[in-house]
């Protein structure tokens, strides 16, 4: 699993994928949804052969991924169903494959979601390497009661607590990662940020021209450790306790019910620093409602990774860890900002980046990071 995931391996296999992928016919795997015959979603809604009559496309979005949302009717009525696949345009495949994003949570779909507590449970999850073709189905979250908050939204103080209660389970059930092998075969750890943090840090810590002019006064200054200090920052995120993290944890990846939250997008996930969840979920949310509830919610974290006998974080750590690591979310807002708005609508864009800056001015983010990085703690 380790060197199935390697970063060099996926820059090799990348265009030979691309390639397959226009010469092998659809009865070698799906690569669209038009591709899917009625038996496919006979097998997969667990109906009768014959069931299902046909579908139709009700949306489809282009991105990071392939994204649409079919309803399938069958004899009894219909389903609304969510299905994601590998990209059909060149350059979003090409990314998709060398980052491979849609590799990785079919994977985690496949073999590791029910464990989580937190996660859709898939319908289907089936890659295909030659090609890199691959196809998630999960269930419509929205048909069973969930609501989803646009990242420029405001999601509530309510959501925000079960947002954090559901990755307070997650880190609790994977604390230590003391399951995984010496290999991390476990779920394969995010090989790509040893080299992409730095070079992104470099970048962004130059904080080019297209982005300053949407950031808070001074902050470019303040962002410049991050330059000068690239190389060392995997480390510094690394450096916290850690377990199997979402590793993408904004608000507009999660679902939100009155009794809980599930997290959806684990294209991502890895093992990682646990609080980098919660720190990248709230320097991201709206500014007043962090602002109002940041200690209350960190207090609710740890009262709830600490149940049933499960880890105990000192408060002057975790706020430590959640200083620091909130530089996560305004690494990963910057990065979707330099897409415009390629990855998600220029509203989310702009309005997450912004948040995030702004979380960390409020917490002296860069002065943390600065100290940790003077005077690292013994481990």
């Amino acid at each position: 699993m380790a060197n199935r995931f390697s970063p060099f391996s996926a820059i090799f296999s990348a265009p030979v994928r691309v390639v397959a992928d226009r010469i092998v016919p659809a009865s070698a795997a799906p690569r669209v949804v038009e591709d899917l015959d009625s038996r496919w979603f006979d097998r997969i809604l667990g109906l009768p052969q014959g069931s299902v009559r046909n579908c139709e496309v009700r949306d489809i979005d282009h991105g990071t991924s392939l994204r649409v949302r079919v309803e399938v009717f069958h004899d009894g009525g219909s389903t609304t169903l969510f299905i994601k696949q590998t990209p059909t345009r060149v350059a979003a495949r090409t990314f998709n494959l060398i980052s491979r994003l849609c590799e990785h949570e079919v994977y985690f779909y496949g073999h590791r979601a029910a464990e989580t507590g937190c996660a859709p449970t898939a319908l289907a999850a089936q890659w295909h390497a030659p090609t890199g073709r691959s196809t998630l189905v999960l269930p419509d979250l929205g048909a069973d009661g969930f609501t989803f908050v646009e990242i420029a939204q405001q999601c509530s103080s309510d959501q925000a607590a079960k947002a954090v209660e559901a990755m307070a389970l997650l880190h609790r059930t994977f604390w230590g990662a003391q399951r995984f092998d010496s290999r991390r075969e476990y779920v394969p750890a995010n090989m790509m940020s040893a080299w992409g943090n730095p070079l992104l840090c470099r970048y962004l810590g130059g904080t080019p021209e297209r982005l300053e002019e949407h950031l808070p006064t001074g902050f470019a200054a303040q962002a410049r450790i991050i330059r000068d200090r690239a190389g060392d920052m995997s480390a510094l995120f690394n450096s916290f306790d850690q377990s199997f993290i979402h590793n993408d944890s904004h608000q507009g990846n999660i679902a939100f019910r009155a009794d809980r939250a599930v997290l959806v997008d684990w294209q991502v996930c890895a093992v990682g620093s646990a609080i980098k969840d919660f720190a990248y979920f709230l320097a991201t949310a709206d500014t007043e409602l962090r602002r109002a509830h940041e200690r209350d919610l960190l207090a609710l974290y740890l009262d709830a990774l600490a149940a049933g006998d499960g880890p105990v974080i000192g408060w002057d750590d975790a706020w430590h860890a959640y200083r620091v690591l909130a530089v996560t979310g305004y690494i990963a807002a910057a990065v979707t900002s330099l897409f415009g708005d390629r990855l998600q609508n220029i509203d989310n864009v702009r309005t997450g980046m912004l948040r995030a800056a702004t979380a960390l001015d409020d917490l002296d983010s860069f002065e943390a990071v600065g100290a940790t990085l003077a005077h690292p703690p013994a481990r």
